[in-house]
Parts: C-alpha cells; structure tokens; sequence
C-alpha cells in the first residue's frame, strides 16, 4: 500500500498544479447547506434543487435508476425528498453531482461508472449485513474512486501509462499512480471531497480505502465505513465491474471482512446481489 509521503498541503498544491478539481455545482452547495437545517422543508428543498434543471433531472434519473430500486417511479424532488427522507435526498445530491464529473465517455469512463455502482451497492449491502448504521455507505462507495475520475478527465494518457505499470510490474493501482503523477486516486479523491465539504467520515472513506494500516491511528472514527468501501471495493474487483475480474480471492478473510464480522455466507449472497447489478448496469 502507498504510505502518506506529503503533508495535505503540498499534496494539495501538487494535484492542482497537474489536475483540475471540480466544483461542486453551486445548487447542489446550497441544497446540502440546507440541510443542515432541522427545520427545512422538502418544499424549501425542492425549490432550492430547481433552481438548477440539469441537476434535477440527474437526481430523478439517479432516484428512478437500479441504483436505488424504488418500488415507484419519483415524479418531482419534493416527493424524492418525502419517500426517501432528507439523508437519502442528501445521498442523491451527492451522487448527482458527482455523476456530473464524468466529462468524457467511452468504455474506460463507462467501466468507471459501472465500478462506481456496483461499489455503492455492495458498500449499502455490506453495512445491512454488518448491522453499521450509515447513511454514507452508499454515496462513499460511489465515490470511492471519484480521484481516477478527475485523473481520466485532465491526464487521461498518464493514467492509462499508470493501469499499464500496475499490470506489468504488479502493482496496487496506487503504487503506480505515485510513480507515474506522484500522486494517488486516494489523494485527489480526498482533496475533491474535502473542496465540497462534505463530511469527515466520507473524505476518510475515499481517502483510506486501499490503506487500512493507517486507519487505526489516522481515522479511528471512520474505521467501519472505511472496512465497508474496502470490503466492497474488493468485491467488485472479484466481480469484475468495470475491470477485469480477480480469482482465487477469499473475501471471508479479507481484514475489512473481518473486521466487520461478516461471515462466508452473506459475502456470497452480496457477491450475487452485485453481480446482477452489474449485469444490469451492463445492459
């Protein structure tokens, strides 16, 4: 695994003098600020959200898609906000927004994408079977990888050079990035979440999910979200969504697995449960 080598400032001041970190769309800012009002209204919420079209109809296609496999279709964002309650609109917003970071597509973005899906599934069902209270399971396993995104977008070349130096000379998909950017997908995803201030737990989730040896001293407080997008991360590469499939892996003794005190049988019942996402994500 890739040991943190910089302080968060000059690993901060070394991405965004190679990449460009998106913003998060101003709507979806003033929607999450909001929020955190215990008094708002779905209503006040609704009216926020459409003041900007094209996030509403990426939250409503979010809300409507196998992502969240509601038992009716949501109509407007006041009934979002009613049906799923004002942490699953936050979700919502979250993922919305960060879907609108995929600024290229062809089968790379398309196999981040589908990754990213399967991820936050397997990151939502892994908190149920581990009985972890999360509202942030979904959202961090959908942005897990958010840093490879942003790296697609703005060194498309240079990560690909990185995928091919992982492949031959087997390395983690982080050890290649620091040779190739001098940097990893943890740092940028990271620096992404911490630039759209959302929560610590989330920003810990994105940033540590290849480095569980750092979690106990650097985020205890985050440590079961971290194992669910660790554990889930390794599930959808023994999948293969969005990347070709890993075998011979015993996810029972993954240390997130046992961590989270999750036995052989209900890994097997999510490893279906992904699969047919992904198989559905496919078509």
């Amino acid at each position: 695994m890739v040991a943190v080598q910089h302080n968060p400032k000059q690993i901060a001041q070394l991405i965004e003098s190679n990449l460009e970190i998106p913003t998060i769309p101003v709507v979806a800012s003033k929607a999450l600020r909001a929020m955190q009002d215990e008094n708002v209204t779905a209503r006040h919420l609704a009216e926020i959200l459409q003041e900007d079209p094209g996030l509403t109809a990426r939250i409503l296609k979010v809300a409507n898609s196998a992502l969240y496999a509601l038992p009716r279709e949501i109509k407007s964002l006041a009934q979002a906000a009613m049906v799923m309650g004002f942490d699953g609109l936050k979700n919502l917003v979250i993922s919305a927004a960060c879907r609108g970071i995929y600024k290229r597509y062809g089968d790379r973005e398309r196999g981040l994408w589908i990754h990213a899906v399967a991820c936050a599934t397997a990151a939502q069902e892994i908190a149920k079977a581990a009985n972890v209270a999360s509202d942030e399971a979904f959202v961090a396993g959908l942005m897990h990888d958010v840093g490879r995104v942003v790296m697609n977008n703005g060194a498309r070349d240079k990560l690909a050079e990185a995928d091919k130096l992982a492949e031959k000379e087997g390395l983690s998909s982080p050890e290649a990035e620091q040779k190739i950017f001098g940097f990893t997908h943890n740092d940028v995803g990271g620096l992404l979440v911490s630039r759209w201030n959302l929560s610590d737990s989330l920003e810990h989730a994105v940033f540590f999910h290849h480095d569980l040896e750092l979690v106990e001293s650097l985020a205890p407080q985050s440590k079961d979200l971290i194992n669910i997008v660790h554990l889930a991360n390794r599930i959808c590469h023994v999948v293969g969504a969005g990347c070709d499939p890993e075998e011979g892996v015993e996810l029972e003794y993954e240390d997130s697995a046992v961590d989270l005190q999750i036995d052989a049988g209900a890994l097997a019942e999510i490893v279906v449960s992904v699969r047919d996402r992904v198989d559905n994500a496919e078509d």
